[in-house]
């Protein structure tokens, strides 16, 4: 949860019948050996639609937008753990 970095999962087009090793990939922690997804690190990413669409942040709509800039930022929430 503090590394400085967060997963991007991408999902390329897939069967309709591909769902069910799909469910079974992602409850059994092993959706990474999907060849229908890539999954890596990073610090932030920009993603870029061909058209604006509904965004929600933390459950939040914040209306439509066609490109999204997401990065850590460290030290910007302070936890106090035992």
């Amino acid at each position: 949860i503090d590394d400085g970095v967060f997963e991007v999962c991408i999902f390329k087009p897939y069967p309709w019948y591909a769902i069910f090793r799909l469910t079974y990939l992602f409850f059994s922690g092993k959706l990474n050996y999907s060849p229908f997804v890539k999954i890596f690190s990073t610090k932030s990413i920009t993603v870029t639609g061909r058209k604006p669409e509904h965004l929600q942040v933390d459950g939040e709509t914040i209306g439509k937008h066609k490109k999204v800039t997401v990065s850590v930022s460290k030290n910007k929430l302070s936890i106090l753990r035992p």
